[in-house]
């Protein structure tokens, strides 16, 4: 039970920089877990979809979004597979994304 001075539930760690929450047990999982997906799938490591898609969760997480933007980088259909293989075992319990975004241009991009 506590006690008059304490607030109870306390909040999320900070990071190593004191600038956003500790992921490192997070994105473990998420190194895992999408390592595993390409694997399945059999992606070629030239394609780097591991190192975009732990970029993006590593954002996601650290500033604490509910969505995964994608402008102008493309997965591919089957990095697209892959990202849905990861985010099957990973959410919600270790990424809780809510919105996938893929965009073909950059934001205010006249092209």
């Amino acid at each position: 039970m506590p006690t008059k001075g304490s607030k109870g539930k306390k909040g999320a760690k900070k990071g190593k920089d004191g600038d956003g929450p500790d992921v490192t047990a997070q994105m473990k999982r998420v190194r895992l877990e999408v390592a595993k997906a390409i694997s399945e799938l059999q992606i070629s490591p030239e394609m780097e979809i591991d190192k975009l898609f732990v970029t993006k969760l590593h954002d996601a997480l650290t500033t604490n979004s509910k969505k995964l933007v994608f402008t102008g980088e493309r997965p591919g259909p089957i990095g697209v597979n892959a990202l849905a293989l990861a985010l099957k075992e990973l959410a919600p319990l270790n990424v809780n994304i809510k919105t996938l975004c893929f965009w073909r241009t950059p934001v205010r991009d006249d092209g």
